[in-house]
């Protein structure tokens, strides 16, 4: 950065509560800031909006600012969190208006700030190329090829900025030159262009003449490695990925001892991947009409949200297609026949009406599904080591398994923002509440003639489940209450005095949490599963109603569940001691002028905790009055 020993000083001198510093620091960095944001961003209005609240949020916490040299890294991931939560509020996705860019409005960028001979040299037609093709880029590559190029990161630097291993840095920032090349190949321009059109993208959005002068691209920092390489090339074909399981295994077999028996007959094998923390994983599955890939990311851990995919692999690896695709944003169908991707509002669930498995799936739940629905599960792997990638080759003739561990992650979340063909049509079949991402519902009811009221919210997809968290709220006809916003759960007597703590999310087992990943139907019956509760599941394709009886010795709760819609309808209990009741629920459409009854709970924290809830027992104790 310009003038790092001004900016040093002061920093320092802003730390003392110097005012007049605050602002000239504010003034010095601004411009380079705006470079550094608008580059990631490519929307001048919205740069201007983030440098500002960045500016903002680096008055208020400079003070804890340890070291004045790393100012510079510091405030630049200030920025960086900004432009996330934007993308975020804005749904993720390529928020720039290709025209707009196509005719004056980028010329308000950071380009008027550097009227460089050299710019002036080159076309205007080139420049717009240029400009286009770097804003059809996904915001995570735009975001890496910045920060590698223009902001000379290490990987290193970068990984730990956006929180992801470096090995998955390289591969993201071979992928984004690899898009970058195909943008620019389309437009017309060879593909050998691609360090300098990143070269003269970097000059045209310089703060100034001398940091345009001091930028160049060059093949050494455009390198990513032999590992990185592999990977970014081998995208999803089952070939490739086998070679670089293969390699990868061969280079660390120190970590990865291989018994005798063990074979690296690759072709032949079924294989699946689990990354913890930021976690993926795939498996495949063959038959004579081709190859079946299904994909499994946990953006946060295994107990948590799940995003699914899954892709056709034509036979003899002539390509493939992605059939259906669950990720932060919706759900997707590909319909191959018309080559239209279909927007539902209902996470996908399997036709045989068979549970779905996850590969972190422990083995009593496995063996428990197996036994309801007589199907063995396909996916298999070893918890044994915690916080690594771990790889399972399953035979298909034998069924023999082999477990292997180790440390590199070959998946990344990129897998689950997946761009269809150009020209692919799409159809959003969504409804309002389901487009808008989240709803509110009332709920009301009655156990053995006593009136049971309650509301919530409910976030359809992981996008929105941040801003607008998941909570529910019961109220019982002798007042007691029953609240869940996710991160606390109590049970509080009618005075309003919170009696007994649960952890959070408690009081949402036995209910739908579409943003977790898996359709209602699926998501009830594994939350029966996880009590060793056996149950039955009435369906008719084409109806829209799905029926999943549950039985606790000679209590039953029976679940109607809207199966387009991806939400329960209806719970209705019954138990040997005669007492019958019901509960409804309604959603709501619109939710702009909702009253107070959908403020969240907000729990005082005082009663008696309890570190373990009774999984979805305690909606059978809601029906029996024994819930406390």
């Amino acid at each position: 950065m310009d003038n790092s020993t001004d900016y040093t000083h002061l920093v320092k001198q802003a730390q003392l509560g110097d005012r007049e510093s605050l602002e000239s620091l504010s003034a010095l960095v601004r411009k380079q800031l705006y470079a550094y944001v608008y580059r990631i961003v490519m929307d001048n209005d919205k740069a201007q909006d983030i440098v500002q609240e960045s500016l903002l949020e680096m008055i208020k916490v400079v003070e804890k600012l340890e070291d004045a040299d790393k100012f510079w890294p510091w405030l630049r991931g200030i920025a960086y969190n900004m432009m996330c939560h934007y993308f975020r509020k804005e749904k993720r996705g390529n928020m720039v208006s290709i025209s707009s860019i196509s005719g004056e409005d980028w010329l308000e960028g950071p380009q008027q700030n550097s009227q460089t001979v050299f710019e002036n040299l080159m076309s205007e037609d080139l420049r717009k190329i240029v400009f286009i093709a770097m804003a059809q880029l996904r915001p995570q590559y735009r975001a890496v090829l910045s920060m590698r190029c223009y902001e000379e990161m290490k990987y290193s630097e970068i990984a730990k900025l956006m929180k992801r291993s470096e090995l998955s840095i390289r591969v993201l920032f071979y992928r984004a030159k690899q898009s970058m090349r195909l943008k620019l190949s389309n437009a017309g321009i060879g593909k050998a262009f691609l360090l300098s059109a990143l070269g003269l993208f970097g000059r045209l959005t310089a703060p100034s003449e001398a940091a345009a002068a001091s930028i160049s691209v060059t093949a050494s920092t455009a390198k990513v490695g032999v590992v990185a390489n592999v990977i970014g090339l081998a995208q999803s074909k089952v070939v490739l990925t086998a070679l670089i399981i293969s390699c990868l295994l061969s280079f660390f077999s120190i970590l990865l001892p291989l018994r005798a028996d063990d074979s690296l007959s690759w072709a032949s094998d079924k294989i699946t991947i689990v990354r913890n923390k930021i976690q993926s994983g795939f498996r495949t599955t063959r038959s004579n009409e081709g190859i079946e890939e299904y994909w499994y990311y946990y953006p946060e851990n295994t107990t948590d949200s799940v995003m699914i995919r899954m892709m056709k692999m034509r036979p003899g690896n002539r390509g493939g297609y992605c059939l259906n695709l669950q990720n932060d944003e919706a759900n997707y169908i590909f319909d191959k026949a018309s080559g239209t991707v279909h927007i539902v509002n209902h996470r996908y669930w399997k036709s045989d009406l068979s549970i779905w498995r996850l590969p972190c799936d422990n083995s009593a739940l496995r063996e428990f599904l197996s036994t309801i629905d007589g199907s063995e599960s396909d996916i298999d792997y070893d918890r044994s080591v915690d916080n690594t990638v771990i790889v399972v080759r399953e035979k298909e003739l034998n069924r023999k398994l082999v477990r292997t561990a180790h440390q590199y992650n070959v998946c990344d979340e990129e897998y689950f923002q997946y761009g269809w063909p150009a020209g692919t049509k799409q159809i959003d079949k969504r409804d309002t509440m389901h487009k808008r991402g989240w709803t509110c519902f009332t709920i009301t009811g009655q156990i053995n003639g006593k009136k049971i009221t309650g509301s919530g919210r409910l976030p359809f997809v992981y996008s929105t489940s941040k801003q607008y968290n998941a909570w529910v709220r019961f109220r019982l006809e002798d007042g007691t209450t029953i609240a869940d916003n996710f991160k606390d759960a109590s049970i509080g007597d009618p005075t309003g005095k919170e009696v007994t703590r649960y952890k959070g999310g408690s009081f949402f087992a036995g209910l739908g949490r579409p943003w977790m990943g898996l359709h209602t139907i699926d998501t009830v019956r594994r939350d029966a599963a996880q009590e060793r509760l056996f149950f039955t599941t009435k369906y008719q394709p084409g109806d829209v109603e799905a029926e999943v009886e549950i039985e606790n010795r000679n209590d039953t709760m029976l679940y109607i569940i809207d199966m387009d819609k991806d939400i329960i309808k209806k719970i209705v209990f019954s138990t040997n001691e005669n007492i019958k009741g019901e509960l409804i629920f309604s959603y709501l459409e619109e939710v702009e002028e909702t009253g107070t009854e959908f403020v969240e709970p907000t729990l005082t924290k005082t009663g008696i905790i309890i570190n373990e809830s009774r999984g979805m027992l305690w909606l059978m104790d809601l029906a029996k009055g024994t819930v406390n």
